[in-house]
Order: structure tokens, then sequence, then C-alpha cells
């Protein structure tokens, strides 16, 4: 118990005073790990100049042999060198723990990197899963009303529902300017016929026995938009260009 007790002061007291001593904030645990790696990184640095600093400061004075007699008769000359050595030992420590961190890191940034892959890959074998027996979408609809089709298209097979978020620019028929929209299809946005009618009007867009993927293809590519699978799963349907009527 003493010896836990003691070992909890010696880490109090070494936080505090490199708080004190280094001048840099104490590590917290909550803060993102990029943060920690660069804050020790900023430790080693400060542990190394000052330690140089003392270094050079006792290496002159200890030049004359009045003041190196006295650096000995009061124990500073052993105190350096302890502290010395513990310098050396507290930077050998943070620099490999500042690598073991980064390369952590890159571990679980190649993690994520997996799991988008996976997370796509999963998206699309459902896309394509899913057939739609007549895809027709006339010249008086828009780029929303084909979107709502197709996710109401992937409600009526066995399976999750794709989501969609639409972004890009709204005609305002009060102003007769454009703004820049992004929309839960099927909420806010389909709510509204006067709202679906401030979207891109779509030309004729027919298919028969089309994969859900082809015909979101077949549909942005007429409608002049883009899409992609976002981070958390759902399709990303942008229109980067101006609206026409």
């Amino acid at each position: 118990m003493k010896s836990v007790i003691a070992m909890t002061v010696m880490i109090a007291c070494g936080a505090a005073f490199a708080w004190m001593h280094c001048d840099i904030p104490m590590l917290a645990f909550s803060l993102p790990r990029k943060q920690e790696t660069q804050l020790m990184q900023k430790m080693v640095e400060q542990i190394r100049d000052r330690s140089d600093r003392l270094s050079d400061r006792f290496a002159r004075m200890t030049d004359n042999a009045a003041t190196r007699a006295i650096c000995d008769r009061l124990g500073v000359s052993n105190e350096f060198m302890r502290v010395e050595e513990d310098a050396r030992a507290a930077r050998a420590q943070l620099v490999k723990l500042i690598a073991d961190l980064r390369k952590l890191e890159s571990a679980l940034d190649e993690v994520e990197i997996v799991r988008r892959r996976e997370i796509d890959a999963q998206v699309i074998a459902r896309m394509k899963s899913i057939t739609i027996p007549r895809l027709s979408i006339g010249p008086d609809e828009t780029i929303i009303d084909a979107i709502e089709f197709l996710k109401k298209a992937s409600k009526e097979t066995p399976g999750r529902g794709i989501s969609f978020v639409y972004r890009g620019p709204v005609a305002d028929t009060n102003s007769g300017e454009e703004n820049d929209s992004e929309n839960d299809v099927g909420e806010a946005c389909v709510k509204e016929e006067s709202m679906s009618a401030h979207f891109r009007r779509m030309p004729q867009v027919s298919a028969a026995d089309i994969s859900f993927y082809d015909a979101l293809t077949l549909i942005c590519n007429a409608a002049g938009c883009r899409w992609e699978i976002a981070d958390v799963g759902f399709i990303l349907v942008t229109d980067d260009s101006n609206v026409s009527d």
C-alpha cells in the first residue's frame, strides 16, 4: 500500500514539475490522440532545450576550480549527473511513446479506410440487387421527384431502404436567385410540392428491368448530377451546375 501511495505521489510531483518548469500544459487524457502526440513532442523538445542550457551553464561554472569545489561540497555535481540521466531516460521514453502513437494512428486510419470500403461494397451490392421493373421520369418532374422514386423503390424490396441527401442549387422563385441547399429527400424537401418545383427539371428518362444502381446512374447523368456513397452509407446526390427551367 505504501509503495502504491509513494508511486502516485511521484507521478503527481513529476507532472507538476513538468507543468511548472517546462512551460507546457499538462497532458489531458481527454485530448484527441494527435494533440497528445503534439504535446509530447513539445515536451521532448523543451526537456532537451532545458537540459542543454543547464549542461552549458554547469560546464562553464565547473571550469573554475573554486566553483567546482563548491558544487562538489553542496552536492550539486551529483545532482546534476542524476538529473541529466533522468532527462535522457525521459526523452527516450517519450520519443518511443510518440512513435508508438503515430504507429497506432496509422493503423486506425487503415481500419477506417477498410471499413469505408466495406460499407461502400455493401451499399453497392444492395443497389445492384434491386431491380426496378419500370423507370419513367417525365419532363414535368424534378431531380427530387426522381430521387424520391428511387427511395420508394428501395423500400419496396426486401432489405433496408436506401437514404438520399441532395446537395445543389435551389431556384428561389420569389427573388429570382439561386441558393445552395442540402436536403434529406423524403422529408421537408418532397412534402411541399411548391418546394419540389424549385429544383432542376428532368428530361424524359425511361427504362425497363433496370437495376437500382444503373437507374441512379442514368438519372444523374440525365440531370447533370453526380452521386457518391457518403460516410454513413447514404447516397449523396450533388448538382454543381446552375438550375435550368
